[in-house]
């Protein structure tokens, strides 16, 4: 059986300003990775680490394409919750996935990579997909071990192959009486086709401070400008709410525009500016961003 291996790399590098913090600049390497992919028929290994990270093991995971379009797959990933989380950071037009993306998944630990195994199927060469799976739960608010385990699940259809509509969930368990039990689940529509990409997703759920909703979308238009049409320009806006409801209340939102320059396929330059009122803030705030990112 042939063994294919490739090695590829990424280093996204940029700068940053925050009304809320008088404007101060913050230079940073936000990610410096590299990783390796082996293939032989039907398995995939993953092995990647990032060193500007403190967990430098971003993925480390085996896949297995079985028969009648069964996968299984087993390490550490990111649990199929919330399409913008799963997106690729490359290809998402944001310098970070956003208010809503970093409430769930940072502050409240919903999703993102974890140790676990997930089953799927995937008919119709891929056009319909679901999988569900069971990961490792986080230390509990004393710092013990949670021995409960999380629950995801994901289900996606392209009744139109631009056009992906989806459903994802995820329950944090919790072996703490003291830590009551996250969850939340989203529905989505991503839209990609010739030089339009837009995607859409809605939230609902219960956190520690009380029940939620929230929304996010995203819209994009690419033009290929020159002779080679290497450079591409997409300009972007988008958009994010959320609420809270329970001991903890209010309302948070963003509104984001910039744009993406990008070099054939291995070189972009993101710039956004964002007006957004974050959770535990008082009144909305400015915020600027600029990230150069490169790949191979």
């Amino acid at each position: 059986m042939p063994l294919d291996v490739e090695v590829h790399g990424r280093l996204y590098m940029g700068v940053a300003a925050d009304e809320r913090d008088d404007w101060t600049r913050r230079l940073d390497m936000s990610s410096a990775r590299i990783g390796i992919e082996a293939r032989l028929p039907g398995v995939l290994t993953v092995l990647e680490a990032d060193v500007a990270s403190k967990t430098p093991i971003k993925d480390a995971y085996a896949r297995l394409d079985g028969p009648f379009s069964t996968r299984l797959q087993a390490g550490r990933f990111k649990a199929p919750f919330s399409a913008r989380q799963l997106e690729s950071s490359w290809k998402l037009p944001l310098v970070d996935r956003g208010l809503v993306n970093g409430y769930l998944v940072k502050d409240n630990e919903l999703g993102g990579r974890r140790l676990g195994a997930t089953a799927g199927i995937r008919p119709w060469r891929g056009r319909v997909e679901l999988a569900g799976g069971v990961f490792a739960g986080e230390r509990s608010a004393f710092g013990g071990e949670n021995r409960a385990q999380d629950l995801a699940g994901r289900a996606s259809a392209r009744p139109w192959k631009p056009l992906e509509l989806g459903v994802t969930a995820y329950r944090a368990g919790s072996s703490d009486p003291l830590v009551p039990v996250r969850q939340a689940a989203s529905a989505y529509a991503q839209l990609s086709g010739g030089p339009l990409d837009a995607s859409v997703e809605g939230f609902g759920g219960k956190l520690d401070a009380g029940a939620f909703t929230a929304g996010t979308a995203l819209v994009g238009w690419t033009f290929k400008l020159g002779e080679a049409r290497r450079l591409r320009v997409t300009p972007v806006a988008g958009a994010e709410v959320l609420e809270l409801r329970g001991t903890t209340r209010g309302v948070g939102y963003s509104a984001i525009a910039g744009a993406v320059l990008a070099w054939t396929e291995g070189l972009k330059v993101k710039v956004q500016g964002e007006r957004a009122r974050r959770p535990g803030d008082e009144v909305p705030g400015n915020a600027l961003a600029m990230q150069i990112a490169t790949r191979f």
